[in-house]
């Protein structure tokens, strides 16, 4: 019984300790630990509670504020809205910034000018951090170390000469430049939906409709190749300055970067009525280009993909493609051969496709086959891609079956403004190709085989289908 409550009195104060550790030491250490932390810290403040954040050289002050509306806005030395990410992440490193150690604890008046930290110095730099309550976080960054890694610091109302990382130095060297918002416009790609260039003699205006083809504005709004115009309201919306150059020139000084007049003046617009603008000018260097947005300052550079784009004409802009219809969306298109009075008809609910065949003198049925589904795309992708390589107008009086032989296909469907269109296929009698005319026009557009090809073979293989469902 002895031995036992040894043990028990053993384990009594065995616990005891642990639970003084547990409950007060390791506590303690832990707040030891925290102040040692909080000691090493230049700064204390809390990132999201700044609303002003500077940095003042003897020459000049880089001063950005947090506007409640337009978030973080440059005040010094210019005016303009800043970049919100930018400002957030130099916040977040000061609050972390530490001291690497104490290089001494006081030094003479006239010591503090061998680590650019003496009053009015030139290289002395003052950061402040200012708080919407009124708290005011400052340091003063004076030169780098001999070796490049470290700087000198001084906080306000401290003797001590101290040591930080790097990253304080490149912080107090901030310039405003590198605050600005490098987009050049806030716009999404889809917003984007006319866009209007000048340059040289050319002057057009293109504008985006809601099936998402681009056309030429006025009366006869001929259709725009898609993917360089897409690609125009891609850099619209994507790209960012290269580079700041100037934020004032006098009106006579623009000419020297080719801007007065532009070499080219892109204007934009987008679905909720916004407007941008971009005058291009001289090219600087590797194809990057001297530019300005809205007309006026600054003076930046942009990207040589502006160039790339810009540089064709509007003829090569202009779609080969004389239908100017988006067959993907079409909700009707109808396949008939004027001989026989076979047809197929498409359509289209979304994603669903649904295929109906007839002939005269039977109803018109569903066909389903693996093979007309790829028959189907065929189709699309040949009316979507068509091109002609050559025209012919017709003289008055004249019919296309004048000129090429009667119509071996034609095509009926209701484009997405509702409007009945119609095209006629003809062989070319004598050569090679076949002749399309678009909505009765005066005129015929000489396409290669291929398309007629796409087209008998939905008809023939609809034909084909029909004849095994009613073996079936």
């Amino acid at each position: 019984m002895g031995v036992n409550r040894r043990i028990i009195a053993l384990a009594v104060v065995v616990l005891s300790m642990a639970a003084y550790l547990f409950l007060f030491d390791l506590p303690a250490q832990e707040q030891a630990d925290r102040r040692a932390a909080q000691e090493l810290r230049l700064f204390h403040f809390d990132p999201a509670r700044v609303d002003t954040f500077r940095v003042d050289r003897p020459q000049s002050s880089v001063v950005v504020v947090r506007d409640p509306v337009r978030g973080w806005q440059l005040v010094e030395p210019i005016e303009e809205a800043a970049d919100s990410a930018t400002v957030t992440g130099l916040l977040a490193a000061l609050a972390e910034a530490e001291r690497v150690r104490v290089v001494a604890d006081s030094l003479r008046t006239e010591d503090w000018q061998d680590y650019d930290l003496a009053e009015r110095r030139f290289g002395r730099v003052r950061i402040r951090v200012t708080s919407h309550d009124g708290q005011v976080a400052e340091l003063f960054v004076g030169a780098l170390t001999p070796n490049g890694t470290l700087c000198y610091v001084r906080r306000p109302g401290s003797d001590a000469l101290e040591l930080a990382e790097r990253q304080v130095y490149r912080i107090a060297s901030v310039v405003h430049h590198a605050l600005r918002r490098t987009r050049l416009f806030d716009v999404e790609a889809q917003a984007v939906v006319e866009l209007e260039l000048r340059r040289g003699h050319e002057h057009w205006k293109a504008m985006r409709g809601e099936d998402g083809v681009w056309r030429l504005a006025g009366p006869r709004r001929r259709r725009l190749r898609r993917r360089p115009l897409d690609r125009m309201a891609y850099l619209v919306a994507t790209e960012r300055v290269d580079q700041f150059l100037r934020d004032a020139l006098e009106p006579g000084e623009w000419a020297a970067y080719g801007l007065d007049p532009p070499w080219a003046d892109l204007r934009w617009r987008s679905r909720e009525g916004r407007e941008g603008r971009l005058e291009l000018g001289n090219e600087e260097n590797q194809g990057r280009l001297y530019a300005r947005r809205g007309g006026g300052p600054p003076l930046i550079v942009v990207s040589s993909a502006w160039g790339q784009i810009l540089q064709d004409s509007l003829e090569e802009r202009l779609d080969p493609n004389p239908i100017g219809v988006v067959f993907s969306r079409v909700p009707r298109l109808r396949l008939s051969d004027p001989q026989s009075g076979a047809f197929v008809e498409i359509h289209r609910d979304g994603d669903a496709v649904t295929l109906i065949a007839g002939r005269p003198g039977e109803p018109p049925h569903p066909v389903e086959s693996s093979y007309l589904e790829q028959a189907v795309r065929n189709v699309v992708r040949g009316l979507e891609e068509f091109a002609a390589d050559q025209e012919i107008f017709l003289a008055a009086g004249n019919t296309p079956v004048a000129v090429a032989g009667p119509a071996v296909v034609a095509v009926d469907f209701d484009d997405l403004e509702g409007r009945s269109r119609r095209l006629t296929v003809h062989r070319r009698s004598g050569g090679e190709g076949v002749w399309v005319r678009i909505d009765d026009e005066g005129a015929l557009h000489h396409t290669a085989d291929d398309l007629l090809f796409r087209l008998r073979s939905l008809l023939e293989g609809a034909s084909s289908a029909e004849a095994i469902n009613a073996d079936h």
